[in-house]
């Protein structure tokens, strides 16, 4: 929560994202409000987090015009985050649902010395981001949906999984 993300600040135990993947027991244990079961779910939601989509990986970076689909799309191009650092704005404006303003920020972003210093950080600290496996048909390859309206069979996230699972696009 906030609060605890506040102390772990004020406390100088993290100032940047990779600091949160070096926090150990003993330094959580002078916290406000942390006893021993508040450490370990801390603690184990942050190894768990080390595995987490590359698309949660990417949006979670806070890269400013980068939000939960454009990180689904930009994966779906990209298969690693080396790929993506490299590639140029004009490349990203080529991809479907990619602008001008997202592919400015993000090479801005890849050319911040810093930025790529903590992604790299991460990656050092076991933050493995996975790759989403290829869909299993291609059945919907090529068409592209809209959903709008009550669904009565199924919610929409539903049936957009089940769409991507076919290799359609949303």
């Amino acid at each position: 929560g906030e609060s605890l993300v506040n102390q772990l600040v004020d406390e100088g135990l993290v100032s940047q994202l990779p600091d949160l993947y070096q926090l150990k027991k003993e330094d959580l244990l002078a916290l406000e409000r942390m006893g021993e079961t508040s450490i370990q779910n801390l603690l184990t939601g942050i190894e768990n987090s080390k595995t987490k989509p590359f698309h949660v990986f990417l949006f979670a970076l806070g890269i400013p015009f980068v939000g939960q689909r454009v990180a689904e799309v930009l994966t779906e191009q990209f298969k690693t985050m080396d790929a993506l650092m490299q590639a140029t704005t004009e490349e990203l404006v080529e991809i479907h649902e990619i602008g001008e303003k997202i592919a400015l920020s993000l090479t801005q972003a890849f050319s911040d010395e810093g930025f790529v210093a903590n992604i790299r950080r991460l990656f050092e600290l076991g933050v493995a981001p996975q790759t989403e496996q290829a869909p299993g048909s291609t059945l919907l390859e090529g068409f592209s949906f809209l959903i709008t309206g009550t669904l009565t069979k199924m919610g929409r996230k539903e049936a957009q999984d089940k769409i991507k699972a076919l290799s359609g696009k949303v």
